[in-house]
């Protein structure tokens, strides 16, 4: 409850660059709190983005550190209405959060589209 509190007081998230905020983004978009991210070339660095992405928040996701910091200018400049309407889009039933469940259920529910098989290690030689 404390760090939603403290979400409240600012005026702006940044996301981590190379490793998304992912829990703590979620938490921002429940708080109504502008947020930037990049996404980034791997998967720990996309989540935030795809939350913003989901919520309907392209315009604050950047294509790299350049535009990372246009990108914060224009977010802490822009109306604060898209941030409540990302707000109710990720509380609501077909809103961001449920297309977020419906696609870790969807990714559980999907058998592997490859098997691995592990090898065992070859007995030591003396």
């Amino acid at each position: 409850a404390r760090f939603l509190q403290v979400l409240g007081a600012c005026d702006l998230m940044l996301d981590t660059c190379h490793w998304s905020g992912g829990n703590t983004a979620l938490d921002a978009l429940f708080a109504g709190l502008p947020m930037v991210a990049e996404a980034s070339r791997f998967m720990r660095g996309r989540q935030s983005a795809a939350m913003l992405g989901l919520a309907g928040l392209d315009h604050a996701v950047a294509t790299g550190l350049p535009d990372y910091g246009e990108r914060a200018r224009a977010v802490l400049e822009g109306p604060r209405s898209d941030w409540a309407r990302a707000f109710e889009a990720a509380t609501a039933d077909r809103g961001a959060l449920a297309a977020l469940c419906g696609h870790v259920r969807n990714g559980l529910a999907e058998p592997p589209k490859k098997a691995y098989a592990c090898r065992p290690n070859p007995a030591p030689t003396a």
